[in-house]
């Protein structure tokens, strides 16, 4: 049996068609995310998709999550010209070099 074959056979969505457990997960998930939850094209102009983000307060400044050494986690990050940023945790003030 090939491996596509094997993954039909432990997918297939027939197998779960009919289990009513997950298809009452399907319906309370529809109902939340599916009718008044769509953007409309004013507000997908605004989606940044994982680039930088903009941070009002601080005049258009760039800022994208990037993992922090000192920190060790996810940080917020300023960045800066060249390719450099700098982590925005007090205290922290991690420089690092996009290069």
């Amino acid at each position: 049996m090939s491996t596509e074959s094997k993954l039909k056979s432990l997918f297939d969505f027939q197998r779960f068609e009919h289990e009513l457990r997950l298809q009452s997960v399907i319906d309370e998930v529809n109902d939340r995310y599916s009718s008044n939850n769509r953007l409309n094209d004013d507000d997908l102009e605004l989606v940044a998709g994982g680039a930088g983000t903009t941070d009002n307060d601080t005049d258009n400044t760039l800022f994208r999550e990037l993992y922090c050494e000192n920190c060790r986690t996810m940080r917020k990050f300023k960045l800066l010209s060249g390719g450099r940023a700098i982590c925005t945790h007090p205290g922290c003030g991690k420089m690092i070099d996009g290069k």
